[in-house]
């Protein structure tokens, strides 16, 4: 995360620009590739910090910049640590904090003048000093430079109520040590801050706040708006008194502490608005663009605005999305800002559309009280009174066109059917429509049409909804890959569920069933492990299936010849050895070593998976069913091959006596294991040292056990036969 942009006042801050038109982290001397890219490695990411104008107005105690810094500063759940040799942190000091985004805005805040030096006991200490002049220096960022003309500001939190997928913003009440004044501090997604500004707000600072999020949004940066109400103190009393209440009840807790946050979370004055920049890890279009040759369908669920989800995890460079896309935006986000109809589609061209897929058609019933109404018919001020709520289906019945899903898909069906490629964009509320009883099949069957989707502003819940949606109803195998909380109910609501450990903790990692450093390891987990993994199992589960069945069918073989008298033709140490000694290490080299193709070879080649992902149960059965007519043909052989030969009465001992029927046992069980270890070592497609020994040991081995367990039982008598269907008289 790179703290790079805000808007404080209505002016927009960015890091100062060079002649060349870079900002100065991209200004290294093309000269020296090497040293260019150290230094780019060491510069101070947030690159906010290097705006001249905004260290001017800080330096310069400019009141409205100085409450955007005090705010970063102040409301957040960012622990101050030490720094260490192996994370040096920025001024001596490493920021804990459970989201990037806090950490990032933290870090800036102190590289701007207000550098938080602890936050224990309901109290946060800030050093108020000179914005950073070099933030890049090794000296800024690990010494703090301007400790000693520094001065502090001490702040007591009274309550904090936190940030939820389902507020979408956070909020501390604070009371100032220096004056003993009160206030609360807010932040959040924009749709859910700015309606609770207070209605007699500067209209054009706001305009100018909302066109800066926009821009922001169309760049690929994440934004937040912060907003500031300040309190009386028998205000806080009384507020406080029904926090603690809510606080410490029994019974629905949580959903006291939403009302009691919400009562305070009001009448708010702007603040100011951050971007920050969630940069994508190295290799994750390859990723992504391999996924889709290998022949998935590559997803996103997001809690983005459309445009930043879009636009950052889909690059049109990678052709990972469609060229064309359908945007199905939130009615009451466009409402309060565009003033047009709720849940209105709108095609967008992509750089490489040449005409849009549809026309205005696609626009639903218009209404003429729309811009001043929403979905639920309820009045815009009045919503921003009342706390958020889950929508039914009548709250949209009035506006939305109840075939609009039906019969975009059919078009849909028809322009895949030509060779079209485009992808869905669809934001939470219109996703929460989408996701009705009455709509899922036509929602499921549009999506199906699609190359991709991408789902914008969507809580954890509507995450699991969708894959629910994807595994029970459209019959396809999901995988969720996620990397925070947020993800959790995503990935446990997938088939298999992949975690990847970063900065966001440790949620994701341990509620999935696969585990990754980075996104781009996900290519290599599927196409060449996973893969792998499915050709192993389906062989080595057949081949298990295989070998005992070669190994019983000649019991019954010989229940033709003993007249099914229950006697196994077999020692009762073969038996039991059977499994453990003589097939099982083959088995094991067969099932963890076996490659039918190089693992560069399928990176390279992403068709390969193509291979396995087209299995399905009816084909294993199929498989297992001419596995085992074959298990059945070899038994045969083994046994009846060693009848003929021993059992016929000009066959005899050295001493000249018949063979018996423990002789016969043995030499089908020779037999066996040479045919069952001869078919693992030519189902082997990589051969390793431990196949080749364990193959080799298991028959080697096998002849010297046979002939202890022969003198041994020869020696007590065990068998009563001494040929095939005659008894010895005389044991």
């Amino acid at each position: 995360m790179a703290f790079v942009k805000c808007s404080v006042d209505g002016v927009v801050y960015a890091a100062d620009v060079t002649a060349k038109g870079d900002s100065a982290d991209d200004s290294a001397d093309d000269s020296d590739d090497s040293a260019a890219a150290a230094a780019k490695k060491d510069a101070f990411v947030h690159s906010l910090a290097r705006s001249s104008p905004l260290q001017r107005a800080a330096s310069e105690n400019d009141p409205r910049v100085v409450d955007f810094l005090t705010h970063l500063a102040v409301c957040h759940t960012v622990v101050p640590a030490v720094a260490t040799e192996s994370n040096p942190g920025y001024a001596g000091r490493l920021y804990q904090a459970s989201s990037p985004d806090e950490e990032a805005l933290v870090t800036g805040a102190a590289a701007l003048g207000r550098r938080l030096v602890r936050n224990a006991n309901d109290e946060i200490t800030l050093e108020v000093h000179a914005p950073d002049p070099d933030p890049d220096s090794n000296a800024a960022k690990s010494l703090n430079a301007n400790s000693n003309a520094a001065s502090t500001e001490t702040f007591e939190i009274l309550a904090v109520n936190e940030f939820s997928s389902a507020r979408k913003r956070m909020s501390v009440v604070a009371r100032d040590a220096r004056d003993g004044s009160h206030a609360l501090f807010l932040k959040g997604a924009d749709a859910v801050v700015l309606e609770r500004l207070s209605e007699s707000h500067d209209a054009e600072i706001l305009d100018a706040t909302r066109a800066h999020l926009d821009a922001f949004a169309r760049d690929g940066l994440r934004t937040l708006v912060l907003s500031k109400r300040a309190l009386s103190k028998p205000e806080v009393d009384a507020w406080l008194s029904t926090y603690r209440d809510a606080s410490t009840a029994l019974t629905k807790r949580e959903e006291l502490l939403e009302r009691c946050a919400d009562a305070i979370e009001r009448d708010c004055v702007l603040v100011g608005a951050t971007a920050v920049e969630d940069k994508l890890q190295d290799g994750v279009p390859d990723a992504i663009a391999t996924l889709r040759a290998a022949g998935m369908l590559v997803w996103m669920l997001t809690g983005d605005k459309a445009r930043p989800g879009y636009a950052r995890r889909f690059p049109y460079s990678t052709t990972a999305f469609a060229r064309r896309a359908l945007f199905l935006e939130d009615g009451l986000s466009l409402l309060s800002r565009r003033r047009i109809s709720p849940l209105t589609p709108r095609w967008f061209q992509s750089r490489r559309a040449s005409t849009p897929f549809d026309s205005a058609s696609d626009v639903f019933q218009r209404h003429p009280d729309v811009a001043s109404r929403g979905t639920n018919g309820t009045s815009l001020s009045s919503r921003r009174r009342c706390p958020s709520r889950t929508r039914v289906e009548s709250d949209f019945s009035p506006y939305f066109d109840q075939g609009f899903l039906k019969r975009k898909a059919a078009e849909a069906e028809e322009d895949r059917a030509c060779g079209g490629e485009f992808g869905l964009v669809i934001e939470g509320g219109a996703l929460q429509y989408a996701l009705l009883d009455s709509q899922r099949d036509a929602f499921l069957d549009l999506c199906r049409a699609c190359n991709g989707v991408v789902c914008c502003r969507v809580s954890p819940v509507q995450k699991a909804r969708v894959t629910a949606l994807m595994k029970d109803k459209g019959g396809m195998i999901t995988l969720g890959v996620g990397d925070g909380a947020n993800d959790v109910g995503m990935i446990k609501a997938a088939h298999i569920g992949v975690g990847i450990s970063g900065r966001e903790g440790r949620a994701a990692v341990l509620a999935s069933d696969f585990s990754i450093g980075q996104f781009r390891f996900l290519a290599r987990l599927l196409l060449v492990h996973g893969r792998w993994s499915a050709k192993r199992n389906k062989e080595v589960v057949l081949y298990a299936f295989y070998k005992n069945f070669v190994y019983t069918t000649a019991n019954v073989w010989f229940g033709f010849l003993s007249a099914y008298s229950a006697a196994p033709v077999y020692s009762t140490a073969a038996i039991a050895t059977f499994n453990v000694l003589w097939t099982s290490l083959p088995t094991i080299a067969h099932a963890v070593f076996d490659q039918d193709v190089a693992a560069d070879t399928v990176m390279n080649n992403p068709e390969l998976y193509r291979e396995t992902s087209r299995l399905r149960g009816r084909d294993f059965l199929v498989s297992a069913a001419f596995w085992s007519v074959g298990a059945a043909w070899h038994a045969l052989w083994c046994y009846f091959a060693c009848v003929a030969s021993l059992g016929a009465a000009a066959a005899s001992t050295r001493d000249g006596k018949p063979w018996d029927v423990h002789a016969i046992g043995i030499a089908a069980f020779t037999a066996v294991v040479l045919v069952v270890n001869g078919k693992v070592a030519l189902r082997t497609n990589h051969w390793t040292k431990y196949n080749v020994a364990f193959v080799t040991l298991s028959v080697v081995l096998w002849f010297p056990f046979a002939v202890v367990i022969s003198d041994a039982v020869r020696s007590i008598h065990w068998f009563p036969y001494d040929r095939v269907g005659a008894v010895n008289a005389d044991p």
